[in-house]
């Protein structure tokens, strides 16, 4: 036989004897989904920040892939975590605050519905689904598709207790474990001191005493964002405390880890902006979340590691929490859901470069409707009865702070054209009326610091 012939036959056979004997690795078998409340991706260190919050995450995107600009499509827990959880905009799966005046002081959200879930799926493949969460909006319809789903007002060490629970009762059986803690979302209160002491000069710790919690207003003039950044160290801790036990367990290899933040937090960054283009009832201008679509509240943490995937890989451009389940099952060798519209984002992890799509934004908790599209670097929001623009540069003004509507009418009118379109192809909205809060309800805002003194003395700046 010809050299030439002979040479491609062996060059076969050794990649056939290759297959055989190294196998590429089995899809992972099991789910942990990890979300950090009101987390800004700014205020972790594995995204850059200067203080070391997050080292625990920094190792996971060290073996695993970091999203550069992940974005929420909801700047409050119920809709945006609805969202992760069904591929779907809030308009569409319609867990979100009713009526045209939002209120969610006042107003009982609507509940998720009856539309498939990531849960759903992973349940009906044979795994075993339990959740632990410390927000009871990540409830409200949710947990009916968990087999398992628990609410405790609790911190990160309360979470990661009984996530590793269930990994050791579960460790034989393929399992999706939802973790979802809320320290960065409860920065009004002062532990654990270990923590804040890590961020915080001396001398305001020793004027606070034994207080565990103040107003926003007191502790961002005294702290600034040094609490925030104590808790979201100590849920990064804790969600190391799952990652550990994962290793002790040699889970590790057959389990997909995806950590996410459902929204961000405003440190009254657009008090002024939120004033001109939009309503509060509560009176609260530049301070928390769920009033606005800025990308201090838009703008999440969004990375995974396990299986095949490739370490310590970042993905460039724009992508949306939409896209988070399809990934998921795309990486976990499943069937996509037959009702998700997001897109697997396994293609961009392989090139490093997230293809330029919009991300629409949407369902605020505070104040009339506003919308939101980015596509590249450019941002525009509507905001509703009055149909208020505004465009923004983000590369050049990543802060949002000069508004580009009557500059570029035409690339204005392009993007609102956009919005308009998208918001066409939803479903009308229910007519329906806000009831009053319940008691359950409301004990669950105020655990979360939702009602606080701060309500009654509204402030512009630090």
């Amino acid at each position: 036989m010809p050299v030439r012939v002979l040479w491609p036959l062996l060059v076969l056979v050794v990649l056939g004897l290759g297959w055989f004997f190294w196998p590429p690795p089995a899809p992972p078998t099991n789910l942990v989904l990890i979300g950090i409340d009101t987390l800004r991706p700014d205020h972790a260190s594995v995204y850059g920040y200067d203080k070391p919050t997050t080292p625990r995450l920094e190792a996971l995107a060290a073996r695993g892939v970091l999203f550069e600009e992940a974005t929420s499509h909801a700047p409050w827990t119920l809709p945006s975590v609805s969202t992760v959880l069904t591929s779907l905009y809030p308009s569409q799966h319609g867990a979100r605050v009713p009526g045209d005046l939002k209120d969610l002081t006042d107003d009982v959200p609507v509940r998720l519905g009856d539309v498939e879930t990531l849960a759903q799926i992973l349940r009906r493949s044979g795994k075993v689904t339990q959740a632990f969460v410390a927000n009871a909006f990540t409830g409200y319809g949710i947990d009916d598709h968990f087999e398992g789903f628990s609410y405790a007002h609790a911190s990160a060490d309360r979470i990661s207790r009984d996530g590793v629970d269930f990994l050791r009762a579960n460790r034989e059986h393929p399992f999706f474990l939802y973790l979802h803690y809320t320290d960065p979302h409860e920065h009004h209160r002062l532990l654990p001191k270990e923590h804040r002491a890590r961020f915080t000069d001396a001398s305001v710790l020793e004027a606070m005493g034994d207080r565990d919690k103040a107003g926003y207003r007191y502790i961002y003039d005294n702290f600034g964002p040094a609490l925030y950044d104590a808790q979201t160290s100590f849920a990064d801790e804790q969600v190391g405390v799952v990652f550990d036990a994962l290793q002790q367990l040699d889970l590790t290899g057959r389990t997909l880890v995806v950590v996410f933040s459902d929204h961000g937090e405003e440190f009254w960054e657009h008090a002024d902006a939120h004033r001109r283009y939009g309503e509060d009832p509560r009176g609260i201008y530049g301070l928390g979340h769920g009033q606005s679509l800025y990308q201090e509240l838009l703008s999440v943490v969004f990375l995974m590691a396990g299986g095949d995937l490739p370490a310590g890989q970042v993905v460039k451009g724009a992508v949306g929490l939409r896209d988070l389940a399809p990934t998921v099952l795309d990486v976990m060798g499943l069937p996509p859901g037959t009702t998700m519209e997001g897109t697997s984002l396994v293609p961009a992890i392989t090139s490093g470069q997230a293809p330029e799509r919009e991300v629409f934004s949407e369902s605020i908790a505070y104040g009339y409707e506003k919308k939101a599209i980015r596509v590249g670097d450019w941002k525009y929001i509507l905001s509703l009865p009055d149909s208020l623009d505004e465009l923004y540069d983000l590369r050049a003004d990543p802060g949002e702070t000069t508004n580009l509507a009557a500059s570029d009418p035409e690339r204005t009118a392009a993007m609102r054209r956009r919005v308009e379109e998208i918001v066409a192809g939803f479903a009308p909205e229910e007519p329906t009326e806000p009831t009053g809060i319940s008691e359950e309800t409301r004990r669950n805002l105020q655990a979360l610091g939702y009602l606080t003194d701060d309500r009654a003395v509204p402030r512009d700046q630090p």
